[in-house]
């Protein structure tokens, strides 16, 4: 009787070792998630109300778009995001819940689109976009979440536009670079008005190396343009801007 006790009890741990230890949990079939406010993390159970420890899928379609690592219910590992064809959208790396690890994320042609690092949850360390057709868009440096250091921009030939000077995600100063008549690769300080407009959102900046002697295209009033500072500095701007030269004319 002892023994058969003893078996039955071995079959009962291992049958439940067997159901937290699928081979892979269906979003949102299998689980249950939700992020506690004590500590913002994301939470997943299964329907027995156990954390779990495996990998999460979600499909669409009959597609695999998006899988997950977790250990003890929270994301532990490797979080992977799919475009339609199979190929990687977003590849993320977590430990104990918090983004940790370099986050990739790539262009449907496979080429990479962005590249941020991250300790413990916030983006520390270098951080780099790409054109689509390959090469670098801009580089910058974060600590504790907020670019400091060097901002570097480019355009698709990769020559340097803008190398602007960051603290706390504020530009500071910065060499806006352009070229001559004669063809000249050549620099210029960017105004304290102009480094004004950029941390307040309202202008354009050069996406192309060009022969512009202005450090913006030109303003602009949307995408989360401060317009109290522009109201009150839009007559300086304009003034900037039909200063401006083009070398080439």
């Amino acid at each position: 009787m002892r023994n058969y006790l003893f078996l039955a009890s071995i079959l009962l741990v291992s049958l439940n070792a067997h159901a937290q230890n699928k081979d892979y949990y269906v979003i949102p079939k299998d689980v249950k998630c939700m992020v506690k406010k004590s500590d913002k993390l994301t939470y997943c159970y299964d329907l027995k109300g156990r954390p779990i420890t495996g990998e999460m899928r979600r499909y669409r379609n009959g597609d695999l778009r998006h899988s997950y690592f977790l250990k003890k219910g929270i994301l532990d590992g490797t979080s992977t995001t799919y475009f339609t064809d199979g190929s990687i959208n977003i590849q993320k790396t977590y430990t104990n819940g918090k983004l940790n690890g370099i986050t990739k994320k790539n262009y449907k042609n496979g080429n990479p689109e962005e590249e941020t690092s991250y300790v413990k949850g916030v983006k520390e360390g270098v951080s780099k976009k790409y054109y689509e057709t390959g090469g670098l868009l801009s580089q910058t440096v974060y600590k504790n979440d907020k670019v400091n250091g060097d901002y570097r921009i480019y355009d698709t030939s990769q020559n340097i536009i803008y190398n602007l000077k960051v603290e706390n995600s504020l530009v500071k100063s910065g060499m806006y670079h352009y070229l001559t008549k004669e063809n000249k690769k050549t620099s210029s300080q960017i105004p304290d008005l102009i480094i004004q407009s950029i941390n307040n959102k309202c202008s354009e900046i050069h996406i192309s190396f060009n022969t512009s002697t202005c450090a913006i295209t030109k303003t602009k009033t949307d995408d989360g343009c401060n317009m109290k500072w522009y109201q009150t500095n839009q007559k300086a701007l304009d003034e900037y801007l039909n200063s401006c030269q083009i070398e080439e004319e």
